[in-house]
């Protein structure tokens, strides 16, 4: 996966150190028995993108001939002397250029299949437990694809099935860069805090395909949310311990310690900065930057060529066999025997253990762990079967879902983010609150411009429930805020209900901060009209309020945060992350609605125009006679039985229609 996979921040803990014992030739031997005897499965190996970026073969498999030794890591002569009976290809594509990632993932997959093809002598294409045992017992090498990053599928689920259909049977979530969806270990700053509702569909997409989910350059949210989320087992398809050398890459003890439930499996990578602490600590700062530029690159080529020049010079300390060792010791203290494998990452990076440095080389490392003691079963586990019975149960997983429909929401659609659009869109600097320290008071200048407080931060006094007189004793003060607490399956919805102002109003500039809890949904309504309809959105529009990451609705833009509930979608992406406190602000004169979030103007609509009346016969409200139709009402805060907060609510009554 490329030399920019050493992105490595955060703190760093002594990697395991320990001294290979020199070559003895019995446990040689009896490690290539071993091998001979079993199926070992290579978890990754970047052997397509290295036939793509070679300067002399660009792609040509004639040119880049397998048959002959060749300037990589592997070739055919050199499989067949690692004993490696099965083969993950890397269909790797770079997460750091500007987009046409599904192009190049097809012209990598289409890469991949002709070079196995190409062979046949040597290597047989398989997409199965049952293919890899066959080609196995052929004697030729079982060659499966894997895709590296989500990038790839370009936010949509039918691309994920096409890319199963033609083969592909893992996905790593996520490369280098975080993606619309889901985090990276190696991006900076923190987007979802993991997986986004469309993240986990995507996790369950693959549960149904029969695809297995990577975790290998994911964050640890992300690997926390895919092993809540996904019924089949897990792999990282080349990732080590971070206990032992902790950069982010690699996999920490509480998600190690999850894997039994799971059934997931970590395949140790081979690849020294990930391995050897010391050579963490000198790439780490080296590639401080480095993703950026990356990102900036016109091309493929320009892109491998910073990698490259940032290394050119680098002098390293030894990584040793016996480091790798340690980290494969370390998994299986931790997860257990069953949960281990190999992902060396050959033809992906430059630096490796002395002795483990290409594909021929893989009885070596089996060779140490003959040494230390390791039982002839548990090298046939950690060479393959671990690894096959996690796909083969992924495989019945697919089985048990196959009448399952295709999961919804085939395109997940991204919104700019405001802050990259235009210099025309309005912004306004300027504080909404002043002083947030004292986020329920008026400042002197603010009482001169006609606002009035609503919410006081010690008292529910002017508010009551929708449709009654008393207030929901759902709804608290808490730390200056109208708090609501989620509602717990096991609780009913006796008590509850949305919250709405004892005034009404019509022409009015309403201000408020608002935050909600991770997954949650709620809403600011305006024109509430009691005694017209049973439920209080049936009435009155709503700049909708979400956790558009994590709650399903996110996926829709005309669900999330700042639009018009299933009307108008926010024309930016201006949500602050979850937890924090977001300035809304509503704007209503006349039929003229502005909605802003955060400063930006996401949303304004007319609702006496053609274009209002033609989404409303689109959208959820289609038939219902009183919606949006009242130009005075009160304003209403939404019980979604979620967790919510609201403070800083204030208005003033604008002047009739004419001046915004």
């Amino acid at each position: 996966m490329r030399r920019r996979s050493w992105v490595a921040t955060g703190l760093m803990i002594a990697c395991g150190v320990a001294s290979a014992a020199p070559a003895e030739d019995a446990a040689l031997a009896h490690a290539r028995r071993i091998l001979q005897q079993s199926i070992l499965i290579d978890g990754h190996n970047d052997l397509p993108w290295a036939l793509r970026s070679n300067k002399q073969a660009h792609g040509d498999l004639a040119a880049y001939d397998l048959r002959r030794t060749t300037a990589g890591q592997t070739d055919l002569a050199r499989l067949r002397e690692g004993r490696v009976g099965a083969q993950f290809w890397s269909v790797y594509i770079p997460s750091e250029l500007a987009g046409g990632f599904a192009r190049t993932q097809l012209e990598q997959i289409d890469l991949a299949r002709r070079m196995i093809a190409r062979y046949p002598e040597s290597l047989q294409f398989a997409s199965t437990v049952d293919d890899v045992r066959a080609a196995h017992r052929a004697g030729r090498i079982a060659s499966m694809l894997g895709i590296e990053g989500g990038h790839a599928i370009e936010n949509s689920l039918g691309a994920l099935r096409a890319y199963h259909d033609l083969g592909v049977r893992y996905m790593t979530l996520t490369h280098n860069s975080h993606n619309d969806w889901a985090d990276s270990a190696t991006d900076q700053p923190v987007r979802h805090h993991g997986l986004t509702a469309f993240g986990e569909n995507v996790v369950r997409e693959m549960n149904r395909l029969g695809m297995l989910v990577d975790l290998s350059h994911t964050s640890p949210e992300t690997m926390h949310d895919a092993l809540r989320v996904s019924r089949a087992p897990v792999i990282f398809s080349h990732s080590a311990a971070r206990a032992l050398c902790a950069v982010p890459r690699n996999v920490p003890d509480d998600v190690l310690r999850e894997l039994p439930k799971n059934g997931g499996v970590v395949m140790v990578t081979f690849v020294a900065p990930f391995i050897n602490q010391e050579v963490a600590r000198m790439t780490a700062p080296l590639m401080a930057g480095l993703i950026e530029k990356a990102r900036a690159a016109k091309n493929e080529e320009e892109v491998e060529r910073l990698y490259k020049d940032a290394f050119a010079n680098l002098r390293l300390p030894t990584t040793t066999i016996g480091m790798v060792a340690d980290h494969i010791e370390h998994i299986r203290t931790v997860a257990g025997v069953r949960h281990i494998g190999i992902g060396s990452d050959f033809d992906g990076n430059d630096d490796w253990p002395v002795g483990l440095t290409n594909v021929a080389d893989f009885p070596n490392l089996f060779a140490e762990l003959i040494r230390r003691g390791w039982s002839d079963e548990d090298l046939r586990l950690l060479a393959g079967e671990n690894v096959l019975g996690a796909l083969q149960r992924a495989e019945a997983v697919a089985a048990s879902m196959r009448g399952e429909p295709a999961t919804k929401l085939p395109v997940f659609v991204p919104l700019p983010e405001c802050a990259s659009m235009p210099s025309d869109v309005p912004f306004s600097r300027e504080g909404i609150f002043g002083d947030t320290d004292q986020p329920n008071s008026l400042r002197p200048d603010e009482r001169g411009s006609g606002w009035r407080s609503l919410f006081d931060g010690r008292s529910m006094r002017g508010w009551r429930g929708y449709d009654s007189k008393q207030v929901p004793p759902a709804w608290r003060v808490e730390a200056g805020a109208l708090t609501l607490a989620k509602l717990q399956p096991d609780q009913s919805r006796q008590g509850r209900a949305d919250l709405i102002t004892d005034v009404a109003f019509e022409n009015f500039e309403l201000r408020l901060q608002w935050k909600v809890a991770p997954g949650a949904n709620s809403g600011l309504f305006f024109f509430v009209r009691e005694g017209a309809a049973d439920r209080i959105w049936k009435t009155a529009p709503e700049l909708q309020i979400l956790d558009d990451a994590h709650h399903e609705d996110g996926a829709l833009p005309s669900h999330r945060s700042g639009g018009l509930y299933d009307l108008y979608p926010p024309a930016c992406n201006a949500v602050r992350p979850v937890g924090e406190y977001n300035d809304a602000r509503v704007a209503v004169n006349g039929s003229h609605v502005e909605h802003w979030l955060n400063g930006y103007l996401v949303t304004s609509y007319e609702l006496d125009s053609t274009e209002f009346r033609d989404r409303l016969e689109q959208s959820k409200f289609r038939g219902e006679p009183t919606f949006a139709k009242v130009r005075r009402g009160s304003i209403g805060l939404q019980d979604h039985g979620d967790a919510v907060s609201f403070r800083s609510i204030r208005i003033r009554e604008l002047p009739p229609a004419g001046g915004r």
